[in-house]
């Protein structure tokens, strides 16, 4: 992505592995538990922190989520088909992991799976004790990874154990649960509830709660729970925490450091940046429709006839849900959760086996997931990219399991032409999403595995990105690398350190610096910007563009002083190059076409090579066209790092050695008129006809005054 959470976060990993001071020298808005579990497989497996290490880390989260959910729903007893589906639906809708790797939202996801699994099976052992220490152990790992999730999956406990207490009046904790899960996203959403995007996510998943403790309540309350549980979940937190705090202290971090880390610094965040989630039209009058529906069950005992329509919605809605996998659909299975699905929750929890006795482990299930759910749709605020996906994903198996049951209730109640017509008819249906969401995941590889280029550099080797795209990361990391001592990003693009080597002003990094960093840590990097020699500045302009487009406003002493003390040197492909004033640099592996007499010419500038150039041709990117270029017409130029020349032109002897920066002047024929306007590339070659290098043809105004 033009957006580089993958960077700033390999980059951060690395620092705290090498020197640790998490929060103290390095910025992060994630809590220290991810660094601290990263840290120990990073010594245990004895792998350096690249973009292929953090893919691998991503991929096993990826994996073991969809795992984790599948799980749940074997363990309900469903169709193997079902379960398999679940497998691979769950991996469809966390298929955000590839726009995000190594973000701590793939790992979280492996958190709330594993609790979503741990409750599904200690509740229906009836294991209260060994459930709260389970979960209170995880979702204080969740909290110190992102505080808002562990929250709600100790909110999702507490209200289990608050329906499940013993009570005189059998539902007695309903109404006040329920008020309080009302109540609790508009306080939670308060600092942005003028927002109208806000308002109606605090609305939707205030209702959804009261929804989910409604049809949950059946299945809880028939298996009261001491409150000692409660001092169990607290002493697991507080245990958890403990061991945290001085594995934070040993590696740096004071316990001051980390109150701002965990806490402080989280809630500032939401007003630091936000991005909308886009609600359906009339989502906040169905989600208050299908709640009502929901508590009007609880209101009276089941009749045949409510129980055998409840099964047939459910599966109407779940065939309906099935089609979002589809991509001509037009609405994404995580969008249609938090608009549609988060309020269906407690008609998935909601029993339809008769309300008397105990609840089957399903049942149980189903309660425990439709909680966390409606807790955890609340993931994509303040933010709704990601977030959604990795807020939506227990839908599923809640889905399939409600799916399940309602197969059940219909094979008892129901008369059907075709025996067990309902769940051969859903079996169907997923066995041949299976197949296009397979398909779909897999295409890119199978119709074209060499698709895109790679982008062999340091970590990235095997990465293949679309060649434009590719070729402008390598030219602004050569460029990076050769003409810097301190690199420094607008905003954060935290894997050009990496891949060039070169180093970051301080430790303080962080994407959208501009608003995450104090003054301090501003000001510290402007200090260490004006003692380098050498310092150099990448702007990523189209992410710029769209924060402005976004009403964002940069702001700061830091991006002041470097709109005051830089300029641009040159742009490929929306990164800009920028440079401190009055300091001239060679653009290296760059390219720029004239007209020339019979013919046209093109001038090369060179970063100094390991291998001999005997060749040259010109790629036309659009239309992956190469012109093999005549190389008896070749001049050769040596230059100095600041683009001066050191010698005047000559002719080229081949093959041709680049021990310092060179610049090529190739006369050649024109080219065809349509060609000019298209992406073209200079590629250089071995005497085997190899590509040893390249260099990108740029307009004329892509250059600025120091390289024009």
């Amino acid at each position: 992505m033009l957006y580089d959470d993958e960077g700033y976060v390999l980059i951060t990993l690395r620092n705290f592995a090498a020197e640790g001071g998490l929060y103290r020298d390095l910025y992060s808005q994630y809590g220290p538990f991810f660094y601290l579990a990263y840290d120990a497989l990073h010594r245990l497996l004895d792998f350096s922190w690249t973009h292929t290490s953090g893919r691998w880390l991503t991929l096993i989260n990826w994996l073991g989520t969809a795992g984790l959910c599948a799980a749940i729903v074997a363990r309900g007893r469903a169709p193997f088909t079902l379960v398999l589906f679940t497998l691979v639906g769950v991996f469809t809708m966390l298929w955000i992991n590839v726009r995000e790797p190594i973000h701590p939202g793939s790992f979280t996801s492996l958190l709330v799976a594993a609790a979503a699994l741990a409750g599904a099976v200690l509740l229906g052992r009836n294991h209260l004790k060994v459930f709260a220490v389970t979960v209170g152990v995880i979702a204080t790992a969740l909290a110190l990874v992102k505080i808002n999730l562990g929250v709600f999956v100790f909110l999702a406990t507490l209200a289990w154990l608050a329906l499940a207490a013993p009570s005189r009046r059998p539902g007695a904790a309903v109404i006040p649960v329920a008020g309080v899960g009302l109540l609790l996203p508009f306080v939670l959403m308060s600092g942005l509830l003028e927002q109208g995007w806000v308002f109606t996510f605090a609305l939707i998943s205030g209702i959804s709660i009261v929804g989910a403790v409604a049809g949950s309540a059946a299945s809880i309350r028939s298996k009261p729970a001491p409150w000692t549980s409660i001092l169990w979940l607290a002493g697991s937190a507080a245990c958890c925490s403990a061991l945290v705090v001085l594995a934070m202290g040993i590696r740096g971090t004071s316990p001051a450091d980390l109150i701002e880390g965990v806490l402080l610094g989280p809630l500032r965040h939401p007003g630091a940046f936000a991005f909308a989630f886009q609600w359906m039209p009339g989502t906040a009058i169905f989600a208050a429709t299908a709640v009502a529906g929901i508590i009007s069950l609880q209101l009276r005992p089941p009749t045949v006839a409510v129980v055998r329509a409840t099964a047939w919605i459910r599966v109407i809605i779940s065939l309906l849900f099935l089609l979002t996998f589809l991509p001509a659909f037009g609405l994404s299975p995580a969008s249609a959760v938090l608009n549609f699905g988060l309020p269906l929750a407690g008609l998935f929890a909601w029993p339809l086996a008769s309300t008397r006795g105990a609840r089957s482990p399903a049942d149980m299930a189903r309660a425990w997931l439709a909680l966390l759910l409606v807790f955890q749709g609340m993931h994509a605020f303040p933010v709704a990219g990601s977030q959604v996906n990795w807020g939506a994903f227990l839908w599923l198996p809640l889905m399939i399991l409600g799916l399940n049951d309602s197969f059940a209730a219909l094979q008892r109640e129901g008369r059907f032409l075709i025996p067990d017509l309902p769940r051969k008819l859903a079996q169907t249906t997923a066995a041949g999403l299976m197949v296009v969401m397979g398909w779909n995941l897999a295409r890119p590889a199978v119709v074209d595995p060499h698709r895109g280029e790679l982008l062999a550099l340091p970590g990235a080797e095997r990465l293949r990105l679309p060649g434009v795209l590719a070729s402008a990361i390598q030219i602004t990391t050569v460029n990076a690398r050769l003409h810097a001592d301190v690199l420094f990003t607008i905003p954060g693009c935290y894997s050009f350190n990496l891949w060039s080597g070169v180093p970051t002003p301080t430790r303080a990094n962080a994407t959208h610096w501009f608003s995450l960093l104090s003054v301090q840590q501003q000001e510290a990097i402007i200090a260490r910007l004006d003692a380098a020699d050498r310092p150099l500045l990448i702007v990523q302009n189209q992410i710029l563009v769209s924060l402005t487009e976004d009403g964002f406003t940069l702001h700061g002493p830091l991006f002041n002083h470097l709109h005051a003390t830089f300029e641009r040197a040159f742009t490929v492909y929306g990164y800009a190059i920028w440079v401190r004033k009055g300091r001239t640099i060679a653009p290296l592996q760059t390219a720029r076409l004239f007209a020339a007499e019979n013919g046209q010419m093109i001038t090369v500038t060179l970063a100094p090579l390991d291998h001999p150039i005997a060749g040259i041709s010109l790629k036309d990117f659009d239309q992956n066209i190469v012109y093999t270029l005549d190389t008896t017409d070749v001049r050769v130029e040596k230059i100095f790092w600041d683009n001066r020349p050191d010698s005047p032109p000559e002719p080229v002897t081949w093959p041709l050695h680049a021990d310092q920066p060179l610049r090529l002047h190739v006369r050649f024929p024109s080219l065809p008129p349509e060609t000019l306007s298209h992406e073209m590339e200079v590629l250089l070659l071995d005497a085997e006809g190899r590509t040893v290098s390249s260099a990108r043809v740029l307009p004329v105004e892509a250059f600025g005054p120091l390289t024009r």
